[in-house]
């Protein structure tokens, strides 16, 4: 005699999963999966509010901090496929690129991910100053975002490295180019950021502060 199983305390989505095999099961316990909670909601709306502002003259930046294994390289990965979503749906969209810091950042790592993120050098950052050629590229893409994670990698560089570093970043987020930069680090990140004044008024600070017992965790915990 066969016994019914009630799935009703399944998600309709995933009980297609409860048919599968052991070894199909496992496979998709194991599988990433992204959850959204009010925090990262918001943070998610203002990346989109800020990509889809009209020009600003000097760049609206945000920096999202927290402690380490909360999240936010995840939140980096989502965001990222958020704007590349954004670019599909629309014909005159804006262009984003995104890298993470080296863990010994210059000018030379700078160049190297922004030429590996763009498919095509962007030539020589000299004295913090943005390359003819990533400018123009910039402007034929029409470019308005650029995402950055372990931003705190900025405080690993000698003091030298750092204010070039820094120069580059105020650049980047200035005329001509006035690209809106997404940091992403752990709490050191906003150190790093704010030994620049002018640069560290640019940027919006977001935390993503440690989990607690309340009913924000529980509401989390539901909806995985």
């Amino acid at each position: 005699m066969k016994t019914s199983v009630n799935f009703d305390h399944v998600d309709p989505k995933f009980r297609e999963h409860l048919l599968l095999n052991d070894r199909e099961r496992i496979s998709k316990i194991y599988r990433d999966c992204w959850v959204n909670y009010p925090q990262v909601v918001a943070i998610r709306a203002g990346v989109r509010a800020i990509y889809e502002m009209p020009p600003k003259t000097q760049a609206q930046c945000m920096l999202i901090c927290g402690r380490p294994g909360m999240g936010k390289t995840s939140l980096f990965k989502k965001i990222e496929s958020d704007m590349e979503s954004l670019r599909k749906r629309h014909i005159d969209s804006y262009g984003c690129i995104a890298f993470s810091l080296s863990p010994d950042p210059n000018l030379h790592g700078f160049e190297d991910s922004i030429s590996e993120a763009l498919g095509v050098p962007i030539g020589k950052i000299r004295n913090g100053l943005v390359p003819e050629a990533f400018c123009r590229l910039a402007h034929l893409r029409r470019m308005r975002l650029v995402l950055i994670d372990e931003v705190h990698n900025l405080l690993n560089a000698g003091r030298i490295d750092q204010r070039k570093n820094l120069a580059f970043l105020r650049a980047l987020s200035s005329p001509p180019m006035s690209l809106s930069i997404i940091a992403f680090g752990v709490d050191d990140a906003l150190h790093a950021i704010s030994s620049d004044e002018q640069l560290e008024r640019r940027f919006q600070l977001c935390d993503l502060p440690p989990w607690k017992e309340n009913e924000s965790f529980r509401s989390f915990l539901a909806a995985y």
